[in-house]
């Protein structure tokens, strides 16, 4: 019936699934790309900020 997950593999689910969200969100702040219709930088840095881990060693954009 219900096949269960080990908790590894729930883990590496969970990390692609934000990895994707973050990817986009990223993605999302391309006024080239999206002009009018991109999101500020400024708040994809407010949505993520402190979620990221050594988030202090990513760089500045």
């Amino acid at each position: 019936m219900y096949s269960q997950h080990s908790s590894t593999e729930i883990h590496n689910r969970w990390v692609s699934l934000i990895n994707t969200a973050l990817k986009r969100d990223i993605l999302l702040t391309d006024r080239i790309r999206f002009r009018s219709l991109a999101i500020k930088k400024e708040l994809v840095l407010h949505a993520w900020g402190g979620a990221l881990l050594d988030e202090e060693s990513l760089p500045d954009d």
